[in-house]
């Protein structure tokens, strides 16, 4: 009978904290490095007893007490311990070591199949199926979103048929934004990625989804495959279109004046606050009512002697004036400015107007006035004023009863009651030549080199390559060779922009000089 096996904690227990009890005398206890030589020899008797000898019941105590394990580890000892009695420490038959096991005996062929054990279930209970396991996916924290704004085709139309040019959409973002992000913080990115002053400009009720079933963003987060990216497509019509425009009558003074005004419209649902009607109302920016009222400080009525009735700006450059009263017109302007606040290199301040967009083109320029000579101003002096009575009835008629009470009065007082509201171009006193070459001087009128560079938003190495050509914006640059663009230090991509922005520069000039 093989002896019984020690407890795993004994024999796990460490020899440099263990201690053995003095065997034969019971009565003290020793440490393993302060045994003398003749109770290493009393060990060694006691170790190696007959297997009748009572000590085998002793050795297993002390290996459960966790005092013998050292017996085994030990240097001092390993020398005379012999593999019999090392497996009798452990609990082993050290006679069923010494007897090898037979080797398997071979036979021909393919070795049979094992058998599966078949386990019969009782009647009436479903027969089990090993649950297989499953992979689900990491939950999702954050996603991002890329903006691609679809271009309109271009048609153009040449010998009778039509060709249809598509562009390639334009790509925004991404916008990274996390899973629990609300619909109107999600909205609010969007804007921000566009550029956008309002939310209200992006038309939130055609947002959609673009597949059948899916209503959720996180339900098509869900439905990813493990170990796969799937995009999410989102559809977005149109911006909001702007506002048509149409003529009402006022009254000042003894004078009819037509001026634009846009046409009422109920804000209510574009807005998303609750606290009332009024509340709802669409309301500018603060910073732009701050920069608005900056423009109208700077530029004061009486400062021009051209217009004194309005808040004129004139540019230099180009002698065109510009009314910077007219409300839209002066908040593109603080639009313009607050967008190029935090830019390094501004092109537009509170000094200079966005030359060339929107209200500040030339044919929204204000027409200069031509002196009437002495004559025709003492008469039109002693010539009767409209009456105060009509310029009340004009008020109270609606605005096409007033245009065509106008148009019947006008050759009462010897000039046109009407003055329309939409600037019309300055005259200018030269036209450009088309055919200069880059020795000839240009107009006083033309733009000069750091702000063409500006306007076209050329960087520094552009304008130091153009002023060792000696450049001058509406020059003829087809006279120049491909050799001399290079050694300037041009490419062919930064040499064709010039050549797109000279162009265009000079087709403005010549459309004003017509």
């Amino acid at each position: 009978m093989a002896p019984t096996q020690f407890d795993p904690k004994a024999m796990n227990n460490s020899f440099q904290h263990s201690t053995i009890n003095n065997v034969i005398g019971d009565q003290h206890l020793h440490n393993i490095y302060q045994l003398s030589d003749d109770k290493v020899k009393e060990i060694r008797a006691w170790i190696n007893p007959p297997d009748s000898s009572t000590n085998y019941v002793t050795a297993c105590d002390k290996m459960t007490e966790g005092t013998g394990l050292w017996l085994i580890q030990d240097e001092r000892f390993r020398k005379w311990m012999k593999n019999g009695n090392l497996l009798w420490l452990q609990g082993k038959d050290p006679s069923a070591a010494a007897t090898p096991t037979p080797a398997a005996k071979k036979h021909r062929g393919r070795p049979p199949k094992p058998k599966k054990a078949v386990v019969e279930a009782e009647p009436g209970t479903p027969p089990s199926t090993p649950a297989s396991p499953i992979h689900l996916p990491e939950p999702v924290k954050n996603f991002s979103a890329v903006i691609h704004v679809l271009k309109p085709d271009t048609i153009t139309r040449n010998r009778g048929k039509n060709k249809v040019v598509k562009h390639d959409p334009e790509v925004r973002g991404p916008v990274h934004a996390p899973i629990d992000v609300s619909f109107k913080k999600l909205l609010d990115m969007i804007r921000v990625e566009m550029g956008l002053e309002d939310a209200r400009q992006l038309c939130l009720d055609s947002l959609g989804w673009n597949e059948a079933g899916m209503t959720t963003l996180w339900m098509r987060l869900g439905a990813r495959k493990v170990g796969s990216e799937k995009f999410i497509a989102l559809e977005m019509s149109l911006p909001l279109s702007i506002v048509q425009k149409n003529l009402t009558a006022s009254t000042a003074g003894t004078s009819s004046v037509l001026v634009l005004s846009q046409t009422a419209v109920d804000e209510d649902q574009l807005s998303d606050d609750d606290e009332g009607p009024m509340a709802k109302k669409a309301r500018i920016d603060d910073a732009l009512e701050e920069i608005y009222t900056k423009i109208l400080t700077r530029y004061p009525k009486d400062s021009c002697k051209d217009h004194p009735d309005v808040h004129c700006f004139y540019h230099a450059l180009t002698k065109q004036h510009f009314d910077v009263g007219y409300r839209p017109a002066a908040l593109m302007w603080a639009a313009k400015i607050r967008l190029e606040a935090d830019r390094e290199v501004k092109t537009v301040d509170i000094t200079r107007i966005p030359l060339g967009l929107g209200f500040f083109t030339p044919k929204h320029a204000l027409k200069i006035p031509k002196k009437k000579p002495e004559s025709e101003s003492e008469q039109s002096a002693a010539s009767p004023a409209i009456d105060s009575t009509i310029a009340l009835h004009l008020s109270q008629l609606s605005a096409n009863q007033a245009q065509l009470q106008m148009m019947l009065l006008s050759g009462q007082g010897g000039f046109s009651p009407f003055t329309p509201r939409t600037p019309v171009p300055a005259a200018y006193t030269s036209a450009p030549d088309t055919t200069r070459s880059l020795s000839p001087p240009l107009p006083e009128n033309s733009l000069s080199l750091v702000e063409f560079c500006q306007q076209h938003k050329f960087n520094d190495d552009v304008l130091k390559w153009l002023q060792k050509m000696e450049f001058k914006p509406g020059d003829n640059l087809a006279s120049i060779m491909r050799d001399q663009w290079l050694e300037v230090g041009f490419t062919e991509l930064s040499w064709k922009r010039v050549m797109k922005a000279n162009r265009s520069y000079r087709k403005m000039l010549q459309a004003e000089h017509v």
